[in-house]
Formats: C-alpha cells, sequence, structure tokens
C-alpha cells in the first residue's frame, strides 16, 4: 500500500488550555478506500525532512483547514502549520514525490510560488460550477466533464493574474477565479474542493488522487 503523508489542521482548545494536531476522519477513510495509507504531519516538528524521510512516503496531501498566517484578518491561523508545510515544499521540490494541496492546501501552493490570494465571497458551504480549462488533460482523465459541480469551503482565493508561472490553471469557477492548478515541471496538483467530503463528484476525485499517486482508477 502507498504511503501518503497529509498535513493536519491546529486547533487551540482553551478549555484543556491544549493545541492539538486534527485530521478529518474522512481522510483516513478515503486513502484506506483507495488502497493508501494515510499517515498524519506532526506541526511541531524541529525537523519535518527528517520525519518525512523516515516514513518513505509515496506522496504528500496539504490538507484544509487554517488561514494562512500572512492573510489580513486571518482565522484560525497557525504560524506552525505554515513553517511545517514550507519546509516540506523546500524538501519535495528537490524530489519527484508527488504533492496534492486541497483548499488551504492549494492556496499555500500559490503562495508558496509568490502568488497573491484573494477574499472571495458565497464559497464556504456551499457547491458551485466549475470549467475545465483547455490544458485539463489530468482532470478529463479522471472522468471530470468541461462543466462540473463541486463542493466548496473557502474564503480566499486565487485570480487569474495571481498565480505564479511555474503553476497552470485547470479549472476556474464562474467569477474566473482558479479552482484547479498544476505545476508546470513537478508532479504537484491544487484543487480547491475537498475530495474527502461527499459530492457530485466524489467518484471522480477519487480517480483524481489515484491519479496524482500513480494508482489504477476506481
Amino acid at each position: 500500500m502507498k504511503k501518503i503523508a497529509i498535513s493536519q489542521r491546529v486547533e487551540v482548545v482553551n478549555a484543556y488550555q491544549e493545541t492539538r494536531d486534527c485530521l478529518d476522519q474522512n481522510w483516513t477513510s478515503l486513502l484506506e478506500e483507495l488502497g493508501m495509507i494515510a499517515i498524519p504531519i506532526p506541526n511541531t516538528l524541529k525537523d519535518p525532512v527528517v520525519w518525512l524521510k523516515a516514513m518513505q512516503v509515496d506522496g504528500v496531501i496539504l490538507s484544509g483547514g487554517n488561514d494562512l498566517s500572512f492573510l489580513p484578518n486571518a482565522k484560525n491561523a497557525s504560524p506552525s502549520r505554515d513553517r511545517t508545510e514550507r519546509v516540506l515544499l523546500d524538501y519535495l521540490s528537490t524530489t519527484d514525490i508527488p504533492v496534492l494541496g486541497v483548499c488551504r492546501g492549494m492556496q499555500m501552493l500559490c503562495h508558496y510560488f509568490g502568488g497573491q490570494l484573494i477574499e472571495v465571497a458565497n464559497h464556504a458551504a456551499t457547491e458551485h460550477m466549475i470549467k475545465l480549462v483547455e490544458a485539463s488533460n489530468d482532470l478529463h482523465q479522471a472522468g471530470y466533464q468541461t462543466l462540473e459541480t463541486v463542493n466548496s469551503f473557502h474564503n480566499w482565493g486565487i485570480a487569474l493574474d495571481g498565480l505564479h508561472d511555474a503553476l497552470t490553471p485547470m479549472a476556474l469557477d464562474q467569477q474566473g477565479h482558479i479552482e484547479a492548478l498544476k505545476h508546470n515541471a513537478k508532479p504537484w496538483w491544487g484543487i480547491m474542493w475537498h475530495p474527502e467530503r461527499d459530492g457530485n463528484s466524489l467518484t471522480k476525485d477519487k480517480n483524481l488522487v489515484k491519479h496524482i499517486f500513480k494508482s489504477e482508477r476506481v
């Protein structure tokens, strides 16, 4: 079984004076269904790269949750998580290990390359239409149609002019914000919807995850 390291959101629980790393149980269920093992990434490691090498993973997922700390009026931000993911991306950029950024994870990929995030309205706890762009071969291979309805749980998005040249948009929402992207040279992808959550595109999402981590289709 392929081992997939997955980043975790950070939650501060004042009632217990605890800071917790958290991962939606849907992620472990999804990856198990796809024949993969989820390995949660701690956010307090002194050297995340040493940990990642020891895990000998076949892929990395940057999951959702927590606003990036640099954003104005960031909600539930976690500088420790930002650092962990950035350090890992520095290392992963020297490897051929596939990376999938989901929601905040895609925002992190954009920010990592110097792109810009913008506030978006009516994208939290809803569904909306996306349109695949002409170069979206990977999404087509996973079974997505030119027009798809996906789930949406974010307040920050990426405009076309806010994307670094190293990244190529693969899908847009109806306002022209980028909903999926791919690195031009590395096996790095980003999507703004959540494959671990129910939605109209669930089977296609499973196929995309398997495609990214070089497994068979569902």
